[in-house]
């Protein structure tokens, strides 16, 4: 299964909770607010495959769905205010995305959160494991530490005589410095 298609079933079925539980008592549209600490552009294929997902469920606009979108464009400390601006709104769920989930799944309290990112929750304090998560909030994170030997293995299988390996990633990632340590200890 692709990521994309992955991000589609689970992001839709991780929101679909909230929404089923109002559902059997309210006739209104089910209504999301999206965070997302890039900007309109870097989330636009999230959010498309995010909306293929909740059509398959059913959801589309404007009948049995309100999606109200907000960017941080990787300015971080905007997260807070944009968190208070879509509690304001008074939405049903907040999806978070990318580096902006730590401060939204902190930054709240009353409204339920999904997130999707490729972070370790639990090194970040929003979940005490996989398996538990925290501050009403639940996701999937993407990060893939565990495959890191392997893609060594491969780089070293077609380059035998390979001795120094560069790593080029996004200094916003809140799984930058796990996913550099676990490379250089692999690589030792």
């Amino acid at each position: 299964m692709r990521r994309r298609e992955f991000i589609t079933v689970f992001g839709s079925a991780a929101i679909a909770w909230p929404i089923v539980a109002r559902a059997q008592k309210d006739t209104r549209p089910a209504y999301i607010g999206f965070i997302s600490g890039l900007d309109s552009a870097g989330a636009a294929g999230f959010i498309d495959a995010f909306f293929q997902g909740l059509a398959a469920l059913g959801y589309v606009k404007p009948s049995t769905l309100k999606f109200d979108a907000l960017f941080a464009g990787s300015d971080l400390d905007r997260i807070p205010a944009l968190v208070d601006e879509l509690e304001r709104r008074r939405v049903d769920v907040i999806v978070t995305h990318a580096a902006a989930t730590e401060s939204v799944v902190r930054g709240h309290r009353t409204i339920p959160a999904v997130y999707e990112f490729s972070a370790d929750p639990a090194s970040l304090g929003i979940a005490t494991d996989l398996a538990h998560p925290l501050f009403n909030a639940t996701g999937i994170t993407l990060m893939l530490a565990e495959l890191n030997s392997k893609r060594l293995e491969l780089l070293h299988k077609i380059v035998p005589d390979l001795r120094h390996i560069a790593v080029i990633a996004n200094p916003l990632h809140p799984g930058v410095e796990l996913e550099r340590r676990d490379s250089e200890n692999k690589a030792s």
